[in-house]
């Protein structure tokens, strides 16, 4: 079975119309998407939509990948098909 991935991006900027990028602020958002056992994909710098007015401000998007859900389970879990054990017919 080929290996099946998830991903999110998450879009960042500094403030509502720019600024400097913290470095705080992306560690922060590393550190909260692991623990939720994503693994950072990308980090694209992009001009993205301010808040106020037109035009966009520098931004990043950092995107995430986990193995899909589905394969984190165990592999009975998956299984459409599960054998069981027959009972016993009364009288044998």
């Amino acid at each position: 079975m080929a290996n099946r991935y998830e991903y999110t991006v998450v879009e960042l900027r500094e403030g509502m119309i720019g600024g400097k990028m913290s470095g705080d602020k992306l560690e922060q958002v590393l550190n909260e998407h692991a623990a939720q056992g994503w693994q950072l994909k990308a980090i694209t710098s992009v001009e993205v939509k301010g808040r106020v007015g037109p035009g966009g401000v520098e931004g990043l998007l950092v995107t995430f990948e986990r193995r899909s859900a589905e394969l984190t389970r165990p592999a009975w879990a998956r299984s459409s098909l599960i054998m069981t054990r027959p009972s016993r017919l009364r009288g044998d």
